[in-house]
């Protein structure tokens, strides 16, 4: 009995030892070449730039939609969204010149300037 005890205290030692070598936490696996260490930290920035203007652009629709409304205080967003091609659709509720809900729904496509 104190034979198999003392294999498996070794058992579990060398699966230990094994799991230390293999895994050292603070210390990189591999080293990363720093030009593509660089080009991925821009390419997360323009995408992160993409989004906010991607937000920014949906603000910009809720408050120009909302401005025409004929009764501002009515309107509610049902659903927002970014669409294909980047363009920003809207789905609204908004009171009608006889008091009643409707719903309607807007697209914005911002054009490329390039």
């Amino acid at each position: 009995m104190k034979i198999l005890l003392y294999l498996w205290f070794v058992v579990l030692g060398f699966f230990g030892f094994l799991f230390w070598v293999a895994y050292q936490p603070g210390r990189p696996t591999h080293k990363e070449d720093p030009s593509v260490k660089l080009a991925r930290q821009q390419e997360a920035n323009r995408i992160k730039l993409e989004e906010e203007e991607q937000e920014k652009g949906m603000a910009l629709l809720v408050l120009a939609v909302r401005s025409i409304q004929r009764n501002p205080e009515a309107f509610k967003v049902a659903e927002a969204y970014i669409g294909k091609e980047n363009s920003q659709c809207l789905r609204y509720r908004g009171q009608n010149g006889f008091g009643g809900m409707t719903r309607s729904c807007s697209t914005y496509r911002q054009h490329d300037r390039r």
